[in-house]
């Protein structure tokens, strides 16, 4: 178990990598759909706060499925965006499982943006629960792929991508909470919400690509494209 996992991050330097790049509007949409799947939760968040506890669960697991949902497709749109010379699938039951994780993390924001009081201590305890939230999404998503090159990743790059995840979570959360606060520059609750949600967005989308610079994808198409030459 042990030397599987490590396996992962065993890059040999004389390994040969698979030529990549991205399609451009397909990274665009990804970003667009982690930030209307935020805007979503955050919106439904702001009515549960007025809600009887009952009906506040409802609302916060309506709102966690739209924005876990929006983070588990922001990752497969984002996969679908990256353009490999070899032909990839995904393992169904995995892709499925991938889910979980981001549903669990967009509870624990929800639920503490619904919160009227949020303590410092309560918001980076929460935004690393949702940074790890999102990067266990990712990386589980990342096991469903089947092709017939390795997937290894780069260790330093592995963590950034973690602490970016929680980093950048932990800012979402406080500008959401920040802003229901505030009422500078008179702005609207639904600006508000907006601004909120572009920093979740690029919290999902950033921990994503910043994720996908980790990845060392080896050995098979290179061989195929040298030969080809």
């Amino acid at each position: 178990m042990v030397e599987q996992i490590t396996s992962l991050f065993d890059v040999n330097n004389n390994s040969l990598f698979v030529l990549s790049s991205y399609n451009p509007w397909l990274v665009i949409v990804s970003i667009l759909i982690a930030i209307l799947a935020s805007f979503m939760g955050f919106q439904v968040a702001h009515q549960a706060q007025y809600a009887s506890p009952q009906r506040k669960n409802i609302f916060l697991l309506v709102g966690s499925v739209a924005l876990g949902g929006g983070v588990w497709s922001m990752h497969f749109i984002g996969m679908l965006a990256l353009v490999l010379c070899t032909t990839i699938s995904y393992r169904v039951d995995i892709t499925l499982l991938s889910f979980f994780p981001s549903l669990v993390a967009s509870w624990v924001a929800l639920r503490l943006i619904s919160n009227k009081q949020v303590k410092k201590q309560q918001l980076i305890i929460s935004g690393i629960l949702v940074g790890s939230g999102i990067g266990a999404m990712h990386y589980i998503g990342m096991a469903t792929m089947e092709m017939a090159p390795l997937l290894r990743y780069n260790l330093g790059m592995f963590l950034v991508s973690i602490l970016v995840a929680i980093g950048l979570a932990i800012l979402a959360l406080w500008v959401s909470f920040g802003l229901k606060k505030s009422n500078a520059f008179g702005l609207s609750q639904n600006i508000k919400i907006m601004l909120s949600s572009v920093a979740m967005g690029g919290a999902i989308a950033g921990m994503h690509y910043t994720g996908m610079v980790s990845c060392s994808i080896c050995h098979a198409c290179w061989v195929g494209v040298i030969r080809s030459k």
